[in-house]
């Protein structure tokens, strides 16, 4: 077999992925590195040695185009001297089949892997191991989670998780367990083995004010906010402070109703439309007046019946009404103080580089995207989202996804207006400026959009946030997460940090 397994020439390993894969090999691990620091790469190499060793691989990742990219990139490792097969829920259930019987390592979507291997437990048997990329997902219902289960009995086997940030060290024990991990092995900006290998991101907090016409639609929100949540108190509903409290008390209403309490249908309809409002004042706080526009007129305007009953008690209030005389007054000001922001900062910087602008909505890509190609000097801007549908709209499709980031990447435009999608393990040319439109609270996502910069020279890190209301917590866990980003946090399994390899 090991005559067989050849690596690609022009592959030179750097000194801190020897030496992960030295202290991983054989042991189930957690490998955690910033994006564009060769985690692939480090896997190909654990993947060789099960190789070697007479096993099979298994190399698990969320999604197709992310499924294609890391099979072609273990194939050049390999320079195709192994059969790297890939299946996703879009082969069908004959070619799987022959796939499964003639592969050396198998790139696959968790969900194909878990139906697949589900009834072959012959094939279980034989893998030496699996990889889980992009672990922070295994948490949950997630398909990794159950998917790790069926190899339960195979004590031979290795798991591998790859991520740039397991989240807080309590999403990280989840994952350590449900993974069946027992060490971590990290490497942060800080680590001196790492250091040479980066540059210097600089990070710029844009602290703007709305305008007076928003802060009149968010103040009229709030006040149909605490009209919903009195009413519910007055039905003994108690303890709603933040969203979750509604997510909890939809779940104990629809107990009720399950149950044949009748009184759980006003309840509901209290709760559900209370959590309709409050993604209203979200959008009014951190988004913009065309978003919050659209937002409540298609809420208003939806004719499913379930909807209807659910905001029908919004049509007769009179904040509603002095809301939609705001909305619907073509003198209203619709100034988008972060759009102005982001036009400026885009064309300045376009004339040297490229741009990534992270939104968290959709909706608001898409805006971002028309503003800037219609405004801002110089800018030619696309928007990048997933491939699932959204109100209005179509998701785009995987050749359309592949299309747009071969376009960046050969400079057929210049900014690149991006949802989550963009976060997370997809090739995305490196850029030296990144902007957020709004922080996210999620520390696993702000590390990998930080992580699209200053890979091969210094970049830059521009946040854009109002003085007040949700971004402002929001701001501070992700500064939190970018000044932690890869540090230990105290916990019983062992952990190694790459300044502890020492020289070898």
């Amino acid at each position: 077999m090991s005559e067989t397994v050849k690596i690609n020439p022009n592959f030179v390993p750097r000194d801190y992925q020897r030496r992960i894969v030295a202290d991983v090999a054989r042991r189930n691990a957690l490998i955690v590195l910033p994006t564009g620091l060769g985690k692939t790469a480090i896997s190909a190499m654990l993947i060789r040695n099960a190789l070697i060793d007479g096993g099979l691989a298994l190399f698990l990742t969320p999604t197709k185009p992310l499924a294609e990219q890391q099979a072609a990139a273990i194939r050049d490792f390999f320079a195709d001297s192994v059969k790297v097969k890939i299946a996703t829920g879009e082969t069908t259930p004959e070619k799987r089949s022959e796939l499964w019987n003639d592969f050396q390592v198998m790139v696959c979507t968790p969900q194909t892997a878990f139906n697949d291997l589900s009834s072959m437990g012959s094939v279980r048997d034989k893998f030496g191991i699996v990889v889980f990329d992009e672990a922070h997902r295994a948490a949950g219902d997630y398909p990794y989670v159950t998917l790790r289960k069926l190899f339960s009995i195979n004590p031979g086997i290795q798991f591998v998780g790859l991520t740039a940030s397991p989240g807080d060290e309590e999403h990280e024990s989840e994952i350590m367990i449900n993974l069946g991990l027992e060490i971590t092995v990290r490497g942060d900006y800080s680590d001196s083995q790492v250091r040479k290998y980066t540059h210097d991101v600089g990070i710029e907090t844009i602290r703007l004010r709305r305008t007076r016409t928003m802060e009149s639609i968010r103040i009229l929100l709030d006040s149909i906010y605490s009209n919903l949540v009195g009413e519910l108190k007055a039905l003994e509903i108690t303890g709603i402070s933040a969203r979750k409290d509604l997510l909890k008390g939809i779940k104990s209403a629809s107990a009720m109703i399950e149950a044949g309490n009748t009184a759980g249908y006003a309840i509901m309809n209290l709760l559900v439309t209370s959590l309709r409002v409050d993604y209203a004042r979200e959008y009014a706080e951190t988004q913009g007046f065309e978003q919050v526009s659209s937002y409540i007129h298609d809420m208003l305007n939806d004719e499913t019946p379930s909807v209807r009953k659910s905001i029908a008690k919004l049509t007769s209030m009179q904040e509603m009404k002095q809301l939609l005389g705001i909305l619907d007054n073509p003198l209203s000001d619709r100034t988008n103080p972060k759009l102005i922001s982001i036009c400026r900062l885009c064309s300045d910087q376009v004339a040297t580089s490229r741009v990534i602008v992270f939104a968290h909505y959709r909706n608001t890509g898409e805006l971002i995207t028309s503003y800037l190609n219609s405004n801002c000097e110089g800018v030619v801007a696309k928007a990048f989202y997933g491939q699932g549908p959204r109100a209005g709209g179509k998701g785009m499709t995987q050749k359309e996804q592949t299309a747009t980031i071969d376009a960046f990447r050969k400079g057929e435009f210049n900014v690149l207006v991006a949802t989550s999608v963009g976060e997370e393990g997809l090739d995305i040319p490196d850029t030296d400026l990144i902007i957020f439109y709004e922080p996210v609270p999620s520390q696993i996502r702000t590390i990998q959009r930080r992580g699209r910069t200053g890979r091969f020279r210094p970049g830059s890190v521009k946040i854009l946030m109002y003085q007040d209301g949700r971004e402002v917590p929001y701001y501070f866990m992700s500064m939190k997460s970018i000044s932690n980003s890869g540090k230990s946090h105290p916990r019983k399994k062992k952990r190694v940090s790459l300044d502890d390899f020492g020289e070898r």
